[in-house]
């Protein structure tokens, strides 16, 4: 009970201090406390619970440093985006809604593979939002992934290559930090308990790769499924269902239902299914 409280503590302190600096929405908050009390509650070792909590803390506050990086260059790019960098509701479930449920798998069978995976969404996670914050400051236009058309900044389903640079450095912040925490208890016990038997050059090499092949999958979703809208005042290109001139736009391509949160969640599913695949054939 003891550890639970404080678990409770240090999640609402650390969703209100990111309240507080603009970070969060009031729903994303309410959500943030959710999502991290049960990433620290599920699973069975309790030291297990704070580094699944601190690993998904490193994507937090990472994604949402390169988010403010070059803020005022993104000015003219970031319009065009449903949101911004403020995390609503949407976009916490959306990073945070698979983490969860292998929390709670990991709960029933504490498995290597389990832990391999969470890291592994949380890279995918990461490494998009470091592509898409960073690629963007790019001077040279990116391209579209399923044509290699040069394309505007910003666009939905383009890459780069500050972006995919971007996306590694992302995956790999992510890994580093999974192969810090797992370091902890080796240092103790002799025993890498999280990676076993993968060792840890194999682990982070699957993290990395998982992660970044998650991020090019979501440029692939963007580029195909994800609604992209029309202006046909300013004739432009928008996620947003109503233009910031305030012209209702047209559905130009895509699935209606799949917005850019919807993307997200199919590309952390994509790199976690890569990530365990992996792990179940290489161990």
């Amino acid at each position: 009970m003891a550890q639970w409280l404080l678990s409770l503590i240090v999640v609402l302190v650390f969703a209100i201090f990111a309240f507080q600096l603009n970070l969060l929405t009031e729903s994303g908050t309410i959500a943030a406390v959710l999502v991290g009390a049960a990433l620290f509650i599920l699973p069975a070792d309790p030291y297990a619970g704070w580094a699944w909590f601190v690993l998904l803390s490193v994507f937090f506050l990472s994604s949402n440093a390169v988010t403010r990086f070059g803020k005022a260059r993104k000015e003219q790019v970031s319009q065009e985006f449903a949101k911004g960098g403020v995390r609503d509701l949407a976009q916490v479930i959306a990073n945070g809604a698979v983490p969860v449920l292998l929390a709670a798998l990991y709960h029933v069978s504490p498995n290597p593979l389990i832990f391999t995976t969470f890291v592994a969404v949380v890279a995918v996670a990461n490494a998009d939002t470091f592509a898409t914050e960073l690629g963007v400051l790019s001077k040279s236009k990116p391209v579209l992934i399923t044509t290699f058309k040069r394309v505007e900044n910003g666009v939905s389903g383009a890459v780069s290559g500050v972006g995919t640079l971007a996306a590694f450095a992302g995956s790999a912040l992510v890994a580093l930090a999974a192969v810090l925490l797992i370091s902890v208890p080796a240092l103790l016990t002799g025993k890498i308990e999280f990676a076993a038997p993968l060792g840890v050059p194999l682990f982070f090499t699957i993290v990395v790769f998982a992660g970044v092949l998650g991020s090019l999958a979501d440029s692939l979703f963007g580029a195909t499924i994800q609604a992209m809208y029309w202006c046909k005042r300013d004739k432009k290109e928008t996620e947003r269902k109503i233009h910031k001139c305030g012209q209702k736009t047209l559905l130009l391509r895509g699935v209606k239902w799949i917005d850019n949160d919807v993307v997200n969640l199919f590309s952390t599913i994509v790199g976690g299914v890569v990530a365990a695949g992996l792990f179940y054939f290489l161990a």
